[in-house]
């Protein structure tokens, strides 16, 4: 829909091009003024001058204004307004029913510093060889009057009584049913060019605005593009010698297309304390291969870069939105706001940053702007990205994402080389004294992450790293990768989160915080962080994905109502160097192992804690799912583990390992060989320092906990011998394994009862009973009350040691 629109305005701005081809464009005054304006020729220049004068406004009413670089023989056609130098303000009305047509210079007397506003309710086409030399603002508009602050009007459309012409200063534009539209399109590739003199506003305010291949500059000043469908008030501000829109009194805009190389840019200038300002306000807004920026090369805090769609904005074609800290002062911030939709596509990206490549950067002090994106749903695909970065010492900005309904981040760049994402970072081309990264914080409903697409904080070369923080009320989905194959190399982009600091910085504290409904993180993605904090209703983590903290003693929490690890995936807290990092889990209702999935810290020097909290614990028997707390050359790592039932997972030392393996090699002491389901915690290269397990169950006496694990585990001056009262088993050995629960009033089947012990119970008659079986599954009611089931009926027993040490899981 929005090509066909642009596809119409391109046809409509052709015919308007042939008209004024064929006829001569001329600059025509009417006679609605007390002192009417005149024109006169000479050769290429069109001499304007009469009109009203009230105080410091100077008024002039023309039936046309167009004049046009292709007329026969003429070429550099100028249009100069030429007026006392009292005069601050030309107000310029077109009544005769006709677009204006400018394709040559617009200027005025020399020394002037007056502002010029052009009014054409019916529209305005700017030629490629358009420019001005004013010394004031200019305002292009399609409004139908301009107001001032005493309430008169200056109107386009009806000759109102011109005896009242005011003294006093404008505030405002009035627009009617049906403003017409702003283009200027593209002609041979030749670009439009339009600058005002530092500080002060260029503004294009209409009905549509179609802007191909131009080159919009205000240094040091105000950019002002809007785009108003009908019957709304714009109101003008002046701040020293620029004007701000307002756009409170307008409730339906139109559309902005900016594409085709359009440069729009109100950057410093030398000397100047901050660089300057653009606002872009519309319904639909689309930025198509062009560049919308401001540099900030002074002192001051630059001025804000904004954006307003009432419905939606597109950033296409590797567009960019920016804005640059080149000195001391900070960068302007970035705001954006679209109901409907932010969608970023091609490479483009939105971002604030520290210092432009190539600059000397080192002595760039300023920090980078702060980003803020308001709308309904944001996508990010084929290599788009929203980026706070610095080349310099200063910091970057922090980047705030609020979307009603959802964020999708999908892929990379078509040649594999750029993920598309969100990313707070300190370049690799920064010096030494880099800056910090920012806070990265997304609000919405849903969180999709996939194809190798990234949210990334990571600070480098002694920097200090960023916080991300998500709150996503429905869910999270982060899933996938990408392969990038170069002639040297294949290089792998997982999707993912990341809140880390890399070889380098001093500090270790990047935070990665997630609240979110049901978190499923899958198929190689993969969540990292110093440190790791996961509050939500359930975790899911499958097919090969990690959920990982790294770095000096780290730490992983997952406060959550279920976790399940399926499929090769893993949680982990790890360390190169330092101690290991801790990994907590409460969970609320059941905690599921699979397939060769892992709960683990390792250390290069003492080893991380794991602690879990779970009514339920269960492990699939033989899929070689293990919980890890060991260490290469420290003490190993603490696990306790507190549950009402605990199924599938066996706790083995390092004797143990070593039997079963048959090898005392540290190297080869890995549980990961075993195809059980195994709890281990240990040092490898240290067996006489001390680790333990605990294991906390409701039917296990408090002082029974799993302690440091003894070099032989077999008491052989307790063993007895008890008979079997079947006469066809051999007499059995018993004794109690330390660790192991051992309570003396437990009873046996090789026990013999006596009076004393034995309560009578009722006879239950049940002849026709079906055979007793063990559980082959469970169930979880809507409570979160697991149940052991099986598929035939049972009955009620009467002795305690009934159970099954081997069930089914049916997921």
């Amino acid at each position: 829909m929005v090509k066909s629109k642009f596809l119409i305005w391109n046809i409509s701005i052709l015919l308007c091009l042939l008209n004024f081809t064929a006829a001569k464009a001329e600059i025509i005054p009417d006679t609605t003024l007390p002192n009417n304006s005149t024109v006169r020729p000479v050769r290429n220049i069109r001499v304007i001058e009469g009109g009203t004068q009230r105080g410091e406004n100077l008024f002039h009413s023309f039936r046309e204004f167009s004049f046009s670089a292709l007329t026969t023989n003429v070429t550099g056609n100028v249009a100069i307004f030429n007026h006392n130098l009292a005069v601050r303000n030309i107000i310029t009305r077109i009544t005769g029913g006709s677009p204006s047509y400018i394709d040559g210079l617009i200027t005025a007397t020399s020394g002037s510093r007056a502002n010029l506003f052009l009014i054409n309710p019916q529209g305005i086409i700017f030629g490629a060889n358009a420019s001005l030399n004013i010394g004031g603002s200019f305002v292009a508009t399609t409004a139908n009057s301009i107001k001032f602050a005493d309430g008169i009007e200056f109107n386009a459309t009806t000759n109102n009584n011109t005896s009242l012409l005011t003294v006093n200063v404008p505030v405002g534009l009035q627009f009617g049913d049906n403003p017409g539209n702003i283009e200027q399109p593209m002609v041979a590739n030749l670009p439009l060019e339009l600058q005002v003199r530092d500080g002060r506003t260029l503004g294009l305010i209409g009905g549509n605005l179609l802007l191909e291949s131009s080159l919009l500059e205000a240094p040091g000043g105000r950019v002002e593009l809007g785009s108003v469908s009908r019957n709304g008030f714009v109101s003008l501000s002046q701040i020293d010698d620029a004007y701000v829109a307002g756009y409170s009194g307008v409730q339906d805009f139109g559309d902005i297309n900016l594409a085709a190389g359009t440069l729009v840019n109100s950057g410093s200038v030398p000397m100047q304390d901050s660089g300057g300002a653009i606002q872009i306000q519309g319904r639909n807004v689309t930025i198509d291969d062009s560049l919308v920026f401001t540099v900030n090369s002074g002192s001051q805090t630059g001025n804000n870069l904004v954006v307003n769609a009432s419905e939606s904005l597109k950033v296409g074609g590797t567009s960019n939105i920016l804005t640059i800290a080149q000195a001391e002062g900070k960068a302007g911030d970035i705001w954006i706001t679209a109901k409907d939709s932010v969608e970023l596509r091609e490479e483009s990206f939105i971002g604030s940053q520290v210092c432009s490549l190539g600059g000397n950067c080192a002595n760039v002090t300023g920090n980078g702007g702060n980003l803020t994106i308001e709308t309904g749903r944001l996508l990010l695909t084929d290599g788009a990205g929203i980026e706070a970065s610095t080349f310099g010492a200063g910091n970057t900005g922090n980047i705030l994402v609020r979307a009603t309904d959802s964020i999708d981040l999908r892929g990379e760049s078509p040649d594999g080389d750029i993920p598309s994402g969100i990313f707070a970072q300190v370049s690799p081309d920064a010096p030494g004294n880099a800056g910090n990264t920012g806070t990265i914080t997304l609000q919405t409903r849903r969180l999709n992450i996939q194809g190798g697409a990234q949210i990334s904080n990571v600070s480098r070369y002694g920097s200090q790293g960023g916080d991300v923080l998500i709150n996503a009320s429905a869910g999270i989905q982060v899933s996938g990768a990408s392969q990038f194959t170069t002639a040297s190399s294949l290089d792998i982009f997982r999707s993912g989160i990341f809140a880390a600091t890399q070889a380098g910085t001093t500090t270790n504290d990047s935070t990665l915080n997630i609240n979110t409904g049901l978190l499923t993180v899958e198929n190689g993605a993969r969540l990292t962080a110093n440190n790791l904090n996961i509050v939500g209703d359930r975790l899911i983590v499958q097919n090969g994905a990690e959920v990982t903290v790294a770095g000096e003693s780290g730490n992983l929490s997952i406060k959550a109502r279920s976790l399940k690890l399926d499929n090769q995936s893993q949680l982990i807290a790890q360390t190169t160097s330092g101690n290991g990092g801790n990994i907590t889990l409460n969970l609320s209702a059941i905690l599921r192992l699979r397939l060769n999935s892992q709960i683990s810290t390792f250390a290069d020097g003492n080893g991380g804690n794991i602690e879990i909290n779970s009514p339920f614990i269960v492990a699939t028997p033989n899929e070689n799912n293990d919980i890890v707390a060991n260490v290469f050359g420290g003490a190993g790592g603490r696990v306790t583990i507190s549950t009402q039932k605990f199924l599938g997972l066996v706790v083995r030392n390092r004797g143990e390992l070593e039997q079963i393996l048959g090898t005392t090699d540290p190297n080869q002491l890995d549980s990961g060989f075993l195809l059980t389901n195994d709890i281990v915690t240990f040092s490898q290269t240290s067996p006489s320092l001390i680790s333990t397990a605990t294991i906390n169950r409701p039917d296990v006496d408090s002082r029974q906990r799993f302690a440091a694990f003894p070099t032989n585990p077999i008491n052989t001056s307790r063993l007895t011998q008890v008979c079997s009262s079947d006469s066809r088993k051999k007499p059995r050995l018993k004794d109690s394994f330390q660790g192991e629960r051992e309570t003396k009033n437990s009873p046996s089947p090789h026990h013999l009862l006596t009076i004393s012990n034995f309560t009578p119970i009722d006879v239950v008659d049940n002849p026709d009973s079906p055979k007793i079986v063990e559980a082959q599954g469970w169930v979880i009611d809507t409570d979160g009350n697991i149940t052991l089931v099986a598929p035939v009926p049972t009955v009620n027993h009467h002795y305690p040691w009934f159970s099954s040490t081997i069930c089914h899981i049916h997921e």
